[in-house]
């Protein structure tokens, strides 16, 4: 069993400087109740953060975003690997991602931090993974 963590680029973090705005506003304020929302958002997803992650184990992916997603992929499945800067909502913590296609339309995209091992460890399992650039 292989546990590769996500990449995270900084631009993930720019969103959260207004909740830390808005909780230390409320306490300076005194307006607690907004303070403690928005500290379980900022909680909710730091859990998010530190708990994406994907692991390879015998012959399947599980990719793991917090609370939200749990998914298991066949790695046998597996029929293309692309390179991608997407942005669309999805498993990965940085815009430097590559897209999974497995089984007939389905499709997934993640950023493990190191792509190049990530790739060579799905190969050994399915060597028949065509891998785009």
């Amino acid at each position: 069993m292989k546990v590769y963590k996500s990449k995270v680029d900084w631009f993930f973090f720019l969103p959260l400087s207004y909740p830390i705005f808005l909780c230390v506003k409320g306490f300076i304020t005194g307006s607690y109740l907004m303070s403690a929302i928005t500290l379980i958002i900022l909680v909710l997803i730091g859990l998010m953060i530190q708990k994406t992650e994907y692991t390879i184990s015998e012959n399947t992916l599980n990719v793991k975003s917090g609370f939200l997603v749990n998914k298991k992929i066949d790695v046998k499945t597996i029929r293309k690997i692309e390179n991608t800067k997407s942005i669309i909502s999805a498993p990965a913590l940085s815009r430097d991602r590559i897209l999974l296609i497995y089984n007939k339309f389905d499709d997934i995209e993640i950023s493990p931090k190191d792509k190049e091992e990530f790739i060579k460890h799905l190969l050994v399992i399915n060597p028949n993974i065509e891998v785009k650039s």
